[in-house]
């Protein structure tokens, strides 16, 4: 149940990131650890996502969204421990859209 409320978490606040950035025409810069996730909007304001300790993120390092788009592809990957549970998202570049790709 962690699982899934984490999940549904990132995926609205990658959204509300995307509208905030958008709106404000302020960028934003996205930081992934392997149990959080920092959404840093300059100096004005930062959100994280701490994620339970049954699920662990496979991308680290970070990705820029500007008020237009984000700048580069990525794929975002969560697993859970103990069960191969996998949980896929893409972002493309220049749409910043969030796509999961769930098996």
């Amino acid at each position: 149940m962690k699982k899934k409320i984490a999940l549904k978490q990132f995926e609205a606040k990658w959204n509300q990131m995307m509208i905030t950035t958008y709106l404000l025409h302020k960028g934003c810069h996205v930081t992934f650890t392997s149990n959080k996730i920092n959404f840093e909007y300059g100096s004005s304001f930062t959100e994280s996502l701490d994620l339970p300790k049954t699920l662990n993120l496979t991308i680290k390092g970070d990705t820029n969204v500007t008020n237009e788009a984000v700048t580069k592809p990525i794929t975002i990957k969560f697993f859970t421990d103990g069960r191969n549970s996998k949980h896929f998202y893409t972002v493309q570049m220049n749409w910043g859209v969030l796509v999961a790709k769930n098996p």
